[in-house]
Order: structure tokens, then C-alpha cells, then sequence
């Protein structure tokens, strides 16, 4: 397994950062999201459904469009650019209340993802010699995984002594360290 790993390290250990943050992030704002928009906010399903379709429909239309960006330039960039717009959907949860403006910020975070989620896959690529490249993917979506678990798990702690807003901030600023982290350790392979 060991010999299996890509080199440098570092540059391994910073894309499972980073993924690992990503899938975290969401699922620690998505249960609280969800309470936060009808709740706090009176949304309608139809309004909660539009936000998160225009999410998911930006993310499509982006990896489809976007997906070979970082193909023609470093990807480094083009993986720090996504996260800093990915971000912006928390920080869009913490700012503001309208719907329009939360529309807006969602499809810019959507297109934020569909830059990071291609050019991190290639990079992980980049890195792998040909053998090992399906036990890396494997290692890779384990990272995503285990965010996607431990990001709902926080939820619960973070729920009882932090307001929805303070969640959301909390988001930003810890995907905010996946970009810090790109610009530190990510090295054109």
C-alpha cells in the first residue's frame, strides 16, 4: 500500500484535504440548512428546491464547460478559484436572507464545485503512476466519505451550542482552509 501512494506526499495529503473538506462542509450546513430556510426564513419547498436545483444544475453545466480549465492551465489555480467560490455559498448563509441573492450565490458555488471536483480528479491522476490509479481513487473517495459522514456527525455537537449562523460561518472558514492549504502545498507535478 505504502509504495502504491503517489509522491510528493504533501501533494497527496492536500487533495484528500481538500476533498475530505468539501464533502465535511456541506454535510455540516446541509441538516441546518434545511431548518434554517423554513424555519427561519418561511421558504417554501419550491423556493428551498429552486436554490438547491440551481446549485446542482451550475455544478453540471460547469464540470460539462469548465472541466478542462485546469487542463490548459496550472491546476493549482483553478482548484483554489473553486473553493474560494464554493465557500461563498456558506458565507451567502451567513450574509444574507433573500432568496434572489442566496439563487445567485448558489449557482456561483456550483460553478465553484465544477471547477474544483474535475481539476482535483486530474491532479490525483497527475500524481499516480498508471498501476495504482484505482487505489487511489478508491483512497480519494474514502476522504470525500468520511466528510460526508463526519460533516452531519458535527452537526449534532455544533447544533446545541452554535446558531445556524455561526454554522454557516463556521462552513466558510473551514473550506476557506482547503484554499490556504491549495496555494501552500499543491506543486505542478
Amino acid at each position: 500500500l505504502w509504495a502504491s501512494l503517489p509522491r510528493p506526499f504533501k501533494v497527496f495529503g492536500t487533495l484528500l484535504l481538500i476533498d475530505f473538506l468539501l464533502s465535511f462542509t456541506f454535510g455540516f450546513v446541509e441538516p441546518q440548512m434545511v431548518f434554517y430556510f423554513y424555519n427561519d426564513l418561511g421558504w417554501t419547498p419550491i423556493q428551498f428546491g429552486i436554490v438547491a436545483g440551481a446549485f446542482g444544475l451550475a455544478l453540471v453545466i460547469g464540470q460539462t464547460t469548465l472541466g478542462r480549465l485546469s487542463d490548459r492551465i496550472d491546476r493549482r489555480p483553478v482548484i483554489t478559484a473553486g473553493i474560494l467560490l464554493f465557500a461563498m455559498f456558506f458565507f451567502g448563509l451567513w450574509f444574507t436572507d433573500n432568496f434572489v441573492l442566496m439563487l445567485l450565490v448558489a449557482v456561483i458555488a456550483g460553478l465553484g464545485e465544477a471547477l474544483i471536483m474535475p481539476a482535483a480528479s486530474a491532479f490525483y491522476l497527475d500524481i499516480t503512476s498508471e498501476q495504482h490509479r484505482s487505489r487511489v481513487m478508491g483512497i480519494k473517495e474514502s476522504a470525500v466519505s468520511l466528510g460526508g459522514v463526519l460533516g452531519p456527525l458535527m452537526v449534532v455537537v455544533a447544533a446545541s451550542v452554535m446558531s445556524p449562523k455561526e454554522m454557516f460561518a463556521t462552513a466558510g472558514f473551514v473550506a476557506l482552509t482547503g484554499a490556504v492549504a491549495a496555494v501552500a502545498f499543491l506543486a505542478k507535478p
